[in-house]
C-alpha cells in the first residue's frame, strides 16, 4: 500500500470548489509565494483560499478574525478531534484539516513566513516553513486510501502542535505583531484633523 510523500514543499494553493485533497497537495510543490494567484477565489460559503501572499502590505481579505495566538489555537482545537472522525467519517475529517489548512495556516504563512507581511527575524519564517510540511504530512496522512490509523495521525497531529510551539516562541523572539488586524485597520484609520488650519483655509471673522 502506498505511504504519504515526505517531501512535500511549501506554497499556495489553487482550489476550485469541489477540488480533492490530492489535487490540493499537488498544488503545494515548488510553488513560491510570489506565485499565489491575486484573488480571493471561494471554496465553500465562509472558506476562502488567501490571496497573493506577495500582495502589498495590506489586510487579506478573507484573514480570519484574531491573529497568530488564535489561528494557531483554533488549529489545534479542531485537530483534536480528527483522529477519532477519520476511523468512521474519512472524507469529513479530511475536508476539516483541509478547512484549518487554507483558512488558518496559509494566513499564518502570508502574514510571517517567507516575504510575510509581518515577518522578521531568521528563525521566524523557516519555522512557518516547516508547520507548513508537517501539516501537508497530516492532509496527505488523511487520504482515503492510505487508511491511517488513528495513532499514526495523532503522532501527526502531535509533531505539528509542537512546530507551532516553535512558530510562536521564534514569533514572540522577532517581537513581531500578532494581530494582523491591529496593525492594518490601525493604518487605514482616519488622522484626526489638525487643530490648526494652514493653507487657504478661511479663519472664524474673516469670511466676506
Amino acid at each position: 500500500m502506498p505511504s504519504p510523500s515526505h517531501t512535500r514543499r511549501r506554497g499556495t494553493i489553487p482550489v476550485l470548489a469541489a477540488v480533492s485533497l490530492a489535487t490540493v497537495l499537488a498544488g503545494c510543490r515548488g510553488r513560491q509565494p510570489a506565485e499565489a494567484a491575486a484573488e480571493t477565489r471561494p471554496l465553500g460559503p465562509a472558506t476562502t483560499v488567501p490571496a497573493s501572499a506577495a500582495a502589498p502590505a495590506t489586510l487579506a481579505a478573507g484573514t480570519p478574525a484574531g491573529g497568530l495566538r488564535d489561528w494557531i489555537a483554533e488549529v489545534r482545537q479542531g485537530l483534536a478531534s480528527v483522529p477519532a472522525q477519520a476511523t468512521s467519517q474519512s472524507g469529513d475529517a479530511q475536508r476539516r484539516a483541509l478547512d484549518l489548512y487554507l483558512t488558518r495556516q496559509e494566513y499564518i504563512e502570508m502574514y510571517w513566513g517567507e516575504g510575510g507581511r509581518l515577518t522578521r527575524g531568521r528563525e521566524l519564517a523557516p519555522a512557518i516553513e516547516e508547520a507548513e510540511n508537517r501539516f501537508h504530512l497530516l492532509l496527505a496522512a488523511l487520504e482515503p486510501r492510505f487508511a491511517t490509523k488513528s495513532e499514526v495521525l495523532r503522532r501527526e497531529i502531535a509533531s505539528l502542535e509542537q512546530q507551532y510551539d516553535r512558530v510562536l516562541a521564534a514569533a514572540l523572539s522577532a517581537r513581531v505583531p500578532l494581530d494582523p488586524h491591529r496593525v492594518f485597520e490601525a493604518e487605514r484609520a482616519p488622522s484626526p484633523a489638525s487643530p490648526t488650519g494652514t493653507g487657504s483655509a478661511t479663519k472664524p471673522g474673516e469670511g466676506h
